[in-house]
Parts: C-alpha cells; sequence; structure tokens
C-alpha cells in the first residue's frame, strides 16, 4: 500500500495584499508510519531558505483516497491590521488523535491556551477598542453640537 504525502507551502505572509501558498511536490510513501512521520505534531520551523512556511501536510490513503493524518497552520484574521501575526496555531490529526498548539508572535512561544480562546479574546479586545472608538467619535459630535446650538 502507498501513502500520498501533500504539502502546501505560503511565503511567510498574512495579510491579503502580500499572502501567496502553492503546493509543493507529491510525495508518494510505502510505508505507514514513515509516511506519518512526516507530520509533526508542533509547527515546523520555516525553511533555511528565504522565508516559507508549511501552511498544511497531508497523508492520503493511496488505495481509499481517504485522508489519515494532517496538520495544518491558521493565523487569526479579522481582528485588524497585523493580529495575522499575534499569534498562530499548528492543529490537526493523526491515527493517535487530534493535537493542537498554539504559538504568539512568529511561533516560537507556545501559549498554553486553546485556539479557540485566542480567537475570542482577540474578538473581545476588537469589540473594546471599536466601542471606545465609538464613543470618542460621540464626545466629539456632542460638543459639535453643543457649539452648533450657541451653547
Amino acid at each position: 500500500m502507498a501513502y500520498l504525502i501533500k504539502t502546501t507551502w505560503n511565503n511567510g505572509y498574512r495579510c491579503g495584499c502580500c499572502y501567496s501558498s502553492w503546493e509543493g511536490d507529491d510525495v508518494w510513501e510505502e510505508d505507514l508510519e514513515k509516511a506519518l512521520s512526516r507530520i509533526p505534531s508542533e509547527r515546523p520551523d520555516s525553511t533555511d531558505i528565504l522565508d516559507f512556511d508549511i501552511e498544511k501536510i497531508s497523508v492520503t490513503d493511496g488505495s481509499t483516497g481517504k485522508e489519515i493524518a494532517c496538520a495544518s497552520l491558521s493565523y487569526p484574521t479579522g481582528f485588524g491590521k497585523s493580529a495575522a501575526y499575534s499569534f498562530s496555531c499548528w492543529s490537526g490529526f493523526t491515527p493517535s488523535g487530534p493535537f493542537e498548539v498554539v504559538y504568539e508572535r512568529e511561533g516560537k512561544t507556545v501559549v498554553p491556551k486553546a485556539w479557540a480562546d485566542v480567537l475570542k479574546e482577540m474578538a473581545e479586545k476588537k469589540r473594546q477598542a471599536e466601542i471606545a472608538e465609538a464613543e470618542k467619535q460621540k464626545a466629539e459630535a456632542e460638543k459639535k453640537l453643543s457649539q452648533l446650538r450657541g451653547g
């Protein structure tokens, strides 16, 4: 039996204007254990050539077409400028079970939190910033109204 190992890379950028990804060369492995050993349970370091990141790596059973192991890199999006650089999550599954490791900044420091909790905290921080901005705009509008009314 053979196992297909697929790897997707990205250029290390996380903003929509600069980000790009591409698939690497497919690799076939005859031995299941060797194929599964290609799925790291922690985020792999960037390559020595430039600063590319592995975005996803998967192992598919060649006889059934079923994905039997996978790991991928996630970034927080939708939380404002440069938020995607604040955390990353390397997660996936193997036959021995699921895994998830959350990192701070450039993937060097492990954060003892669940990815869902990190995203909730970032959403709350963004909400608080939006409230503060709205209150500031409201105060400025009330001041201008007061001036226009002659007060």
